[in-house]
């Protein structure tokens, strides 16, 4: 007669069902986020500048006082511009506090008294600029500008003027990876100088640091 050790008998009572894969603790809400959301959310915004430097070309169209007898017409050139902003982001928005310099120059000619001259333009910027680069980190960013601005125009023959006055714009970065961009920028601005009124259009090249 064959008996099984009793030992044999207990184990095999006492045996517990292994736990299949799918008993497995489930995944916590936090962790599915995390894994459903962009790769610029979980590791970083790629567009994350404290400061960037812009350079370009702004064509002007201006209208201000001329100070000549009879009718006379404006011949603006190009404006080249530098822009310098100091960013601070919380989540998708950023402030900045910006610093620009622009240079242009402009010929006069009057019809009525035959006489024409050159002007040489520069504005000085100070002012706030808004920006949103969004949940998903996109490859354009927009932003928003205002502040106060300084004119000087040295003029070869009515004169030389210098004012204060105000801008306001703004513009869309489209990222060329993480550090260049491509920016095409409005503005509009007023100021003393001449009674000047101004509609800038521009593109910058934009470098973040």
């Amino acid at each position: 007669m064959f008996l099984a050790p009793a030992p044999l008998f207990l184990t095999l009572a006492s045996a517990t069902e292994p736990d299949p894969a799918w008993r497995a603790e489930p995944v916590s809400l936090v962790n599915r986020l995390a894994v459903a959301a962009p790769q610029e959310r979980r590791y970083g915004y790629a567009w994350n500048p404290s400061w960037t430097l812009a350079v370009g070309v702004y064509q002007t169209d201006s209208s201000f006082d001329t100070f000549l007898a009879g009718p006379s017409e404006v011949e603006e050139d190009q404006a080249y511009a530098v822009d310098v902003t100091l960013y601070n982001w919380e989540g998708e928005r950023g402030m900045g506090l910006e610093f620009g310099l622009a240079r242009s120059t402009a010929t006069v000619e009057s019809a009525g008294v035959g006489t024409d001259y050159d002007i040489e333009s520069y504005r000085a910027t100070l002012g706030i600029r808004l920006a949103d680069r969004g949940p998903d980190d996109p490859i354009w960013i927009p932003h928003a500008r205002a502040g106060v601005s300084y004119r000087h125009d040295d003029s070869s023959g009515a004169g030389d003027a210098d004012g204060f006055g105000w801008y306001l714009g703004g513009g869309i970065d489209f990222r060329l990876g993480s550090r260049f961009a491509l920016t095409p920028s409005v503005l509009y601005g007023e100021n003393q100088a001449n009674n000047t009124t101004e509609w800038m259009f521009g593109l910058l090249a934009t470098v973040v640091f």
